[in-house]
Order: structure tokens, then C-alpha cells, then sequence
């Protein structure tokens, strides 16, 4: 079979990833083979690339790259009940488990959840990750109807989702975004859309927020603090606060990484602290059962992710290049037929 293949990781360009013919996967026990129909890019796919996963990762080169996937089952493990031959599926692997640019992928069966009917292959495969994520923030920083949050990036696929899941829970969403995806944000449920390009975070309401969703770290995560109400929270995908996420994902987390974990972000979590804001670090794990819940949701409020553009397989090495320096406007794609 044909798969786009990592074959030595690299900090910038992509001369060690290629088109590659490998051998057909078969299924463990708990894992089903999945005739891959599409998959979608994510940064997770360039911090792999780069090797930041590299000391936690039992995945080694080569390996399939790819996390975020949509396609029909072809064979079950024995241990598998919640899936029969036929199923269309969705699903995130995790950022461990990579594989979803191929024409098969042995994926493990507790990642999966059935498909819309109504989404195609190319929207189910975008929307895995950004719906997981959206959520695994929401509930930690137990979001209620009636509080007023703010989504930063609200037109990527985590806010996007974020703002549309908060909605549905009754909750008042502002969010940051491009200004060209106004109406789009405002379509998902959006209360308010700051042009980050012209309205700086010191301009937005102060202590206005009972959370901020935060993706972008840095001074972005700094200048949010002042911006939400004392006893409110911060949900970054940024800032780590404890390693729960990266071992659910099946990561080796070294010793060295767990002592110096507090140092790297002290800077951080010393500001939330020091404003009276509860920090939750997120780190998004593979969860078929959450997936299938949040799904189901978007489905009936007739969500779907937005995809910039979808090449086909052989153009699979073009596609993580245009993704990587093209600033899309939604999601890059893989159709493979």
C-alpha cells in the first residue's frame, strides 16, 4: 500500500518524508484495519516531524504520519464489539500512534468513533482533533451555561469547535479571529469576533472572562490573565500543568522531562497564580467514546469543519507542504479513493 512515510525526523523542511509503498497492517486484538478514505493535517504533525516527540514516543522511524482520519472497516481484532466490517469511521490516533496518510491503518478500536452520515469522509477526518480538543478544555475548566468565555483563534479548527460546543451549553462566546471569518464565527454561535489585527488583548474587557481558551502561549497566554475574573480559569494547549494527557496517549514521559516540566512553564503558572486564575494545561488523547458524544452534538447542529483544500494521495508530500507554509483557511486533506 501507498503511505506518506517519516523516515528521519528534521527541524525544517520535509526531505526525509515521501510517498512510499509498505506492507498492509493487520489488526491486534483491539484494533480494527481501516480502509483510510481521508486524513487531515495538524501543527501536532510538524512537532512530530521535528522530533519534539521524539524522547516520549514509543513510535520510531519509520512511521506513517498522520492523526486525524476517516475511512470504513475492513477487518476487526478479536477482542472488538463496538465495530463490525462496513462501519464508517473517524478517529484521532493520538499523538503516539500516527498512521492516517495511507491507503490502511490498524487503529486501535477505543479511538474510534462511527461517522455521520451526512459528513463526508474529508469532513469527518477534519473534525476528529479540533472536536476532542474543544471539549477535553470546556470540561476541565467546567464550563456552565451562563458564564461568558474567550476563544482565541476562533477560526481554526479547536476554536471553531470550542465556540460551537459552548454554545450549545448556553454559554456567552467572544472569541479572537481573523476578521474575514466574522460571519463564519458568528454562524457557530459567536457572541463577539475581536480582530486580533487590529483590537489588542489590552483593549478587550478586563475581568471580564470566567475562562479563556487559549492556543497560542506566550504573551498571548500572559495578556489573557488580566482579562478574566479572579477565581476564573485558563485552558491552554500551551502551558503543561501535569502529564495525565501525554501518558493517556500511551507517551514514555522520560524522568528528566517530569522534574524540569515545572521550570519550563513556571513562568506561567507563578502569573496565573499570582491573578487568582486556575491554570489547566491540555494535551489531547485519542477517545473514541468522547469523540462519538461531541459528534453526535455537531451533527445535530448541523456543524461541519471547514476544509481550504483536499489533494489526493499522490500529492500527499504537496499537501503537508502547502499546510505547513500556506496559512489555509480551515483544514488540509488527503482524499484517498
Amino acid at each position: 500500500m501507498q503511505a506518506l512515510v517519516l523516515t528521519k525526523h528534521q527541524k525544517t523542511g520535509f526531505d526525509t518524508i515521501a510517498l512510499t509503498d509498505i506492507a498492509q497492517p493487520h489488526p491486534t486484538v483491539n484494533q480494527v484495519l481501516v480502509r483510510i478514505k481521508a486524513a487531515a493535517f495538524n501543527p501536532a504533525d510538524l512537532h512530530i516531524i521535528s522530533g519534539e516527540m521524539k524522547p516520549m514516543s514509543p513510535n520510531k522511524v519509520p512511521f506513517v504520519l498522520g492523526v486525524d482520519g476517516a475511512g470504513i472497516v475492513e477487518a476487526i481484532g478479536t477482542a472488538v464489539r463496538d465495530f463490525k466490517v462496513g462501519d464508517e469511521v473517524m478517529f484521532y490516533t493520538g499523538l503516539v500512534w500516527s498512521g492516517t496518510v495511507a491507503e490502511y491503518l490498524a487503529v486501535e478500536a477505543s479511538a474510534c468513533a462511527k461517522k455521520p452520515s451526512n459528513w463526508s469522509f474529508e469532513q469527518a477526518a477534519a473534525a476528529a482533533l479540533g472536536l476532542l480538543c474543544a471539549h477535553l478544555a470546556l470540561a476541565r475548566a467546567q464550563v456552565q451555561r451562563g458564564q461568558r468565555i474567550l476563544v482565541h483563534g476562533g477560526g481554526g479548527a479547536v476554536g471553531a469547535a470550542a465556540i460551537m460546543l459552548a454554545h450549545q451549553k448556553g454559554v456567552i462566546v467572544d472569541t479572537t479571529a481573523n476578521a474575514t471569518d466574522t460571519d463564519y464565527l458568528y454562524s457557530l454561535g459567536a457572541k463577539t469576533v475581536f480582530d486580533y489585527k487590529t483590537q489588542a488583548l489590552n483593549s478587550l474587557p478586563q475581568a471580564h472572562y470566567d475562562m479563556v481558551l487559549d492556543g497560542m502561549g506566550g504573551d498571548t497566554f500572559l495578556q489573557s490573565l488580566p482579562l478574566i475574573k479572579k477565581g476564573g480559569s485558563i485552558a491552554s494547549l500551551k502551558v503543561m500543568t501535569e502529564l495525565g494527557d501525554m501518558e493517556r496517549m500511551g507517551m514514555k514521559v522520560p524522568g528528566i522531562f517530569k522534574l524540569l516540566m515545572p521550570l519550563i512553564f513556571r513562568k506561567f503558572t507563578r502569573a496565573a497564580a499570582k491573578a487568582g486564575i486556575k491554570l489547566y494545561g491540555i494535551a489531547t488523547y485519542q477517545d473514541g467514546k468522547t469523540l462519538a458524544a461531541v459528534t453526535h452534538l455537531a451533527e445535530q447542529t448541523a456543524y461541519l469543519p471547514r476544509i481550504d483544500k483536499a489533494f489526493a494521495l499522490s500529492e500527499a508530500k504537496a499537501a503537508l507542504e502547502y499546510f505547513a507554509k500556506g496559512k489555509p483557511r480551515g483544514k488540509v486533506v488527503v482524499s484517498i479513493r
